[in-house]
Formats: C-alpha cells, sequence, structure tokens
C-alpha cells in the first residue's frame, strides 16, 4: 500500500510523488515528450492504479492514460478519443476515465478494450462507491 499525488508540470516530465507513510515522499518520473497534466483524480482495483493524463502543446494528443501495478513504474495506454481526460474510478471489477469537457466516458475491464458511455451531464467526474459508478 502507499499513498500516490499527481502534479503538473511545464518540462515535459511528469512527477508522481509516492509515500509509504504519507510522510517520506519519493519522486517516479513519466517522460512524455511535451508539456502536460497528469489527471486531477485516479483510481486503483485489479492490481492496477489509472490516471488519465492531458498533454498541452503542438500535438494536443488528449487520448492517453497511465497505468502501474507499483505505483512507481507507468506505462501509457490509449483511450479511443481525444478529449480532456481528468478523472478515473474503479468499480465492479471496471475502470472508467471522465472527461472535464463532455459528457463522454470510457470504461473497461482489462485496460485494452474501451466502451463509450454518456454521463448524464458536463463536467462530468467519475466517483465509485465500489459496486457502481458515480457523478457530480
Amino acid at each position: 500500500d502507499r499513498f500516490i499525488l499527481s502534479t503538473l508540470t511545464n518540462s515535459g516530465s511528469g512527477i508522481i510523488p509516492y509515500s509509504y507513510d504519507g510522510v517520506n515522499w519519493f519522486n517516479s518520473y513519466v517522460q512524455a515528450g511535451s508539456t502536460f497534466q497528469i489527471g486531477l483524480r485516479y483510481a486503483y482495483g485489479s492490481g492496477y492504479y489509472v490516471l488519465p493524463m492531458t498533454y498541452y502543446g503542438a500535438s494536443l494528443s488528449n487520448n492517453i492514460f497511465l497505468q502501474s501495478t507499483d505505483g512507481i513504474n507507468w506505462t501509457s495506454g490509449a483511450l479511443p478519443s481525444s478529449s480532456f481526460w481528468t478523472s478515473a474510478t474503479y468499480a465492479n471489477n471496471k475502470f472508467a476515465i471522465f472527461s472535464l469537457a463532455t459528457t463522454a466516458y470510457y470504461y473497461s475491464e482489462d485496460l485494452i478494450s474501451w466502451t463509450s458511455g454518456t454521463a448524464p451531464f458536463t463536467p462530468a467526474k467519475g466517483y465509485s462507491d465500489g459496486n457502481k459508478f458515480l457523478y457530480s
């Protein structure tokens, strides 16, 4: 078990601080090649940490999320479409990633195949009570 935070950076390197005790912190790094923001809310389930990423800059590649089994070493995955993905949650063996800009969201059981959904309003912020997805 560990604590994980996300930070906004303008250097192209994402820093994801983690701690085992909430007092002493260490940094893991994610290199993106352009300026980006790591999601505002991320989720843990089925042995994975999942958080959305939003790229800024010339490429505007806004369909990326990060995944990790240990909260230290991160790899990227792709969502089927671009948006301002800022929130992730986990319930009923599914991850969901929500957009701040639209009512769109995606959910997946395996972090490879994604199914689209529509939240009841914008901006959608995803939460979970462990059994179902909630919105705010």
